[in-house]
Formats: C-alpha cells, sequence, structure tokens
C-alpha cells in the first residue's frame, strides 16, 4: 500500500540538524515525506507564507531572530508548527504554546519515534483545526446568506450579527455588535419585546423595529437558546414582513372595495329611484309656480339632489372592476378649455388666478371625459386649498397653474397651486379610498382615489409633492397619441 505524502518543512540556520533530521524521516514508515530546508528567517517565513506545507519544523535559534519571532509573524492560517531547541525549558514550551506551536521538542534527546509520533499528532491536530475552520467558514457563509436577520445575543449585548440584520435596519453589522438589540424596537413595543424574545424565548412576535434613519419596519421575531463557547446565550431571528404586511393591506383594500360594489348597486337602486321622483315633483312644482322664492327653493332642492346622485355614482365607478379602457387620441388643450371655463365662477369668487401653458396640439392617449373629471378634481381641491390658506394668512396673490410639457414619450400634466399645503404623513395616504384632509361634509375622500384610478387604467400615472405653507404640485403623466 502506498504511503501518503507529508510535505515538511525544516526552518534551521544549522546544515547538520538539517542532516539529522533528514535521516530520521527516512527512518520512519508512516509517510512519504518530502523535506525542504530552508537556513534563514527569511527564506523559512516567506516558505511558511506560501502554505505548500503540511508540518513545519522550527528551530528555536536563527541567528539574531528566534522561532517565537517568527511565530509572532504569522496569522492563524498556517500549517501545524513544532519548535525545535538544543535546551529543554518549561516556560519556553509554554510560550511556544500559547503563541500556536503544536508541540516543542529538544534536539538532544530527538529520535525517530519520538518524532514520528509528535508530527502525526501535530498533523492531525492540524487537520481537525483546518476542518474546524472550513466548517465556521461555511457557517459564516450560512449565516450571511439567509434573507432573514440573525442576532447572538449574550449578556444583553450583540455579539454576533449577520448581514441581513444590518440591510433590515439599515446600519453595518460591526455598528451593531455590543449594543442591545431592545434599542431597535420601538418604544412601545420593548417591554414585550424584552420578555417574550428576550425571557420567554417566544416563536412569531409580530413587532416594530426602527431603522438607523427613523423609519418604521415591521417584523416577525423568534429567538431560542443557544450555548456559545459554553457560556448561555440566545439566538435571536427576525423578517422583515413589509411586502406581506402589503399584500395583506391589499387584500383588506380589494375585500372593502369589493362590499363597497355591492352597497353602492343597492344604493344606486333603492336611493335613485326615490331621488328621481323627487327631482321630477321640485322641477313640476318649480315650473308650475310664479314665486321666485318656491322656484330657488325648487332649484336648491334639484341641485343637491344631482350632488347625491353623483356621490352615489362615484361610488360606483371607484368600486367597480373597470375593464381596460380603450384610451384614444385627446386633446389637453380642449380638454382644459372645457375644465376652466366650468370652474371660472369658482376661480373668480376666490379671486385665484389661473395659468394655463399649453400648446393647441398636445394630445394624449386617453378619454375626454374622464381626463376632465381627473383635471376638474385637482382644480377644484386646489381651489379648496387656496381658501383655507387665505383664511390664515390673510393674504392676495394666489394661484393655480397647469403646465404641460413633453418628455417625448409621454405629456406630463402639472398642477400647482399657493395653498395650505399637505403634511407629509398624510401624502402617502391621498390616493386611498375614503382618506381626505377636508373638513367633514366638505370631502368624501372619493375624488383622488377615483382619479388615481383612471389615470391608471390608461397606462399613466400620477403623483403628488406638498410643501406646509408653500404648496402642492400633481404631476400626471400620460403617453403620447
Amino acid at each position: 500500500m502506498q504511503k501518503p505524502d507529508l510535505r515538511v518543512l525544516l526552518i534551521d540556520d544549522d546544515e547538520d540538524d538539517y542532516i539529522i533530521i533528514r535521516d530520521l524521516l527516512r527512518e520512519i514508515n508512516t509517510y512519504r515525506y518530502i523535506l525542504t530546508w530552508k537556513s534563514s528567517y527569511e527564506s523559512g517565513l516567506e516558505a511558511l507564507n506560501s502554505k505548500n506545507y503540511d508540518i513545519c519544523l522550527l528551530d528555536f535559534k536563527l541567528g539574531e531572530q528566534s522561532g517565537l519571532d517568527l511565530l509572532e509573524k504569522l496569522n492563524s492560517d498556517f500549517c501545524p508548527i513544532i519548535l525545535l531547541t538544543g535546551f529543554g525549558d518549561m516556560e519556553l514550551d509554554l510560550k511556544a504554546m500559547r503563541m500556536g506551536a503544536a508541540d516543542y521538542l529538544v534536539k538532544e534527546k530527538l529520535i525517530g519515534p519520538v518524532l514520528e509520533k509528535s508530527i502525526r499528532y501535530a498533523h492531525k491536530r492540524g487537520q481537525d483545526i483546518k476542518a474546524l475552520r472550513e466548517q465556521k467558514e461555511n457557517f459564516k457563509t450560512l449565516f450571511n446568506s439567509t434573507f432573514e436577520g440573525i442576532f447572538v445575543i449574550r449578556d444583553g449585548l450583540i455579539q454576533d450579527v449577520n448581514e441581513a440584520a444590518g440591510s433590515i435596519f439599515g446600519v453595518s453589522p460591526k455598528e451593531m455588535l455590543n449594543t442591545q438589540l431592545i434599542d431597535l424596537i420601538r418604544t412601545d413595543r420593548r417591554d414585550v419585546f424584552k420578555k417574550d424574545i428576550l425571557e420567554n424565548r417566544t416563536t412569531g412576535l409580530e413587532c416594530i423595529g426602527v431603522k438607523k434613519d427613523g423609519t418604521e419596519v415591521p417584523l416577525l421575531v423568534a429567538s431560542r437558546n443557544l450555548v456559545l463557547q459554553s457560556e448561555n446565550a440566545i439566538l435571536v431571528a427576525i423578517r422583515d414582513v413589509s411586502q406581506r404586511k402589503q399584500m395583506e393591506a391589499q387584500i383588506l383594500r380589494q375585500d372593502r372595495l369589493a362590499s363597497l360594489g355591492l352597497l353602492a348597486s343597492s344604493l344606486a337602486h333603492e336611493i335613485g329611484t326615490p331621488l328621481g321622483v323627487i327631482r321630477g315633483r321640485a322641477q313640476f312644482i318649480s315650473d308650475r309656480s310664479k314665486e321666485m322664492t318656491i322656484k330657488e327653493d325648487m332649484g336648491l332642492i334639484t341641485s343637491q339632489i344631482d350632488r347625491i346622485s353623483k356621490l352615489v355614482n362615484s361610488l360606483l365607478n371607484l368600486a367597480r372592476e373597470k375593464k381596460s379602457s380603450v384610451a384614444i387620441p385627446v386633446n389637453v388643450a380642449l380638454v382644459l378649455d372645457d375644465v376652466t371655463r366650468l370652474l371660472k365662477h369658482e376661480l373668480e369668487r376666490s379671486d385665484i388666478k389661473l395659468d394655463v401653458v399649453c400648446g393647441k396640439d398636445q394630445s394624449v392617449l386617453a378619454e375626454a371625459g374622464p381626463l376632465g373629471q381627473v383635471l376638474l378634481n385637482l382644480l377644484v381641491n386646489s381651489v379648496y386649498a387656496i381658501d383655507e390658506a387665505k383664511k390664515k394668512d390673510r393674504k392676495d396673490g394666489h394661484k393655480i397653474s397647469i403646465r404641460v410639457e413633453n418628455d417625448g414619450l409621454a405629456k406630463i400634466i402639472l398642477v400647482e397651486d399657493t395653498g395650505n399645503g399637505i403634511e407629509e404623513k398624510n401624502l402617502k395616504h391621498l390616493f386611498k379610498p375614503f382618506f381626505t384632509t377636508k373638513d367633514v361634509g366638505v370631502g368624501t375622500g372619493l375624488g383622488l382615489a377615483t382619479s388615481y384610478k383612471i389615470v391608471q387604467s390608461w397606462g399613466g400615472s400620477m403623483d403628488v409633492s406638498s410643501r406646509i405653507g408653500q404648496g402642492t404640485l400633481f404631476k400626471l403623466r400620460l403617453k403620447n397619441a
């Protein structure tokens, strides 16, 4: 049976010692030894750093330097080293072991069996250390490749943390070491987190984390006991469930709209019929009466009936799953002419200047009626915002500007006002059904939601930006015709 090769590096400045070691290795039959001799500190260090050897026999005396000096220069990833010396010294032996030497042999007592045993044990230990190092590297790779944030907690502090955890909280893993995990949890959830995760080892706790920039993130957390280097620790796994929460919210919204559709259909029938009768009778009384007060009262009744009918229709439009509409070329300039004409009285009443910058031929893929509805809704909201601003600043000179720009692929319709502005916390909710910043009884929270849905049906987009006290800008992007 062929003996396995074992590459041995001898670092010794004495050629006689090299010959002795060579002859001893020839007497040993455990391995087929391949011996390389380096006679200086520098050449020996270079050879060790090449990592081409299985065992190193290192002489304590290397000219002006020593084998211990060489050990200090090495990192942890080197082959097992057996220190050779001309005299026995327990203190030197212990120091060499602390610095990473696998064994310590006295040259004058060196015989074949002793050298063979030392090499065999050192080689086995080196293989075990290498396997352990590879296992640790594999674990670290797995530790950092998981999508869940993993924390190792000991004595209340983070001892280890993976890269996914850093991504969840927007901070580097290194920054989190030796800090408290509980500091990453929203204040009002810390007591529950401490009790369920750090004390009782609960699985499936939902809580809110706080990123470095202050952004909140929904989390699903679990923990379990862990023994780390013979000491008790806690392993905490954290998952960012933002996408799941968004999906749940979308499902709830769809369920709500489905229910709304049934309600709206019922309203359209149950309210529409009697409203039609009332409207007809009001018109009849108005036509028959010669008194202006009665005509005015009947006109008011008719206008309020129309308002209720429009509200019911808005509910139906919002709740109904709209089939893909056939977008056709529509001239934005013509639609704007109609919309501004309808709003002329409101603008004059509120003393608001309207600036419109739009070329004559600005065609987009849309539908004229719904596009007019969208623009009218935006302008009505702007008038309301300016009216509210004037109550506070009592200043004149407020205005609404409409600009139509072309980016080559689409027309950008910009509607900007100098009104109150919208708080940042409300911007993300602005296109949701039933959300409104208007006073009770003034807004239904359906106008912008419906407008958003209409624009999306044409493959367009609708965005908003705003600053308190300065105004709001809506940006519609519609494909070129």
